[in-house]
């Protein structure tokens, strides 16, 4: 597994404290090997890649806070124990980005949904607007009156100077037309939906 080394663990990591970079290759060159094989283990051989990434981000770790280091057991303990704590950080890491790719998937669906939605409902109005617009005047005015101001037709044949009878006919035939018109149409866009 891993090779005994010529000085004693304590006086190497000593000389690693003290910025010694023979030292610091020494431990490079013994545990380097052992190091990527337990990452590519404890990563299940999804990245290997990473597993190389990670030992090397370990030694640099190692490096640059060798002055504070602080080993409370044994050097080999202390890079597994810290190789495993990459190994949660890269874990938590990588669900966190899924998360985040899944999330953006979703809100990127969505919106096209309702970008279209809002897209296809504009057109409807537009489509409905140039249909009651076509009406003939009265018809148009007598609809118009009924739908966008909410009179009742008593209200409508008062301020217009109408009978009410006549009302409700300019009402059914706008209705008809109307229906005529859109029946196809939204037939159609019910079909998107």
């Amino acid at each position: 597994m891993i090779k005994p080394v010529l000085l004693n663990e304590a006086e190497l990591v000593q000389q690693l404290k003290e910025g010694d970079e023979s030292a610091f290759a020494t431990i490079y060159n013994q545990y380097k090997a052992p190091l990527i094989l337990q990452a590519k283990r404890s990563l299940h051989a999804m990245d290997q890649d990473a597993a190389t990434d990670m030992i090397q981000d370990l030694f640099a770790n190692l490096w640059e806070m060798r002055e504070k280091l602080e080993i409370h057991k044994d050097l080999q303990s202390y890079l597994y124990g810290a190789l495993r704590n990459q190994v949660f950080k890269f874990q938590s890491h990588q669900r966190v980005e899924h998360k985040y790719i899944t999330d953006f998937a979703s809100f990127l669906e969505t919106s096209a949904y309702t970008t279209d939605l809002t897209i296809r409902e504009q057109e409807l109005v537009r489509i409905m607007e140039e249909a009651i617009a076509a009406l003939p005047p009265k018809m148009k005015q007598v609809f118009q009156l009924s739908r966008t101001t909410q009179l009742n037709h008593r209200e409508i044949a008062t301020r217009l100077g109408i009978t009410e009878n006549t009302v409700k006919k300019h009402i059914a035939k706008a209705i008809k037309i109307l229906k005529n018109k859109f029946h196809p149409l939204m037939l159609i866009f019910l079909h998107f939906f």
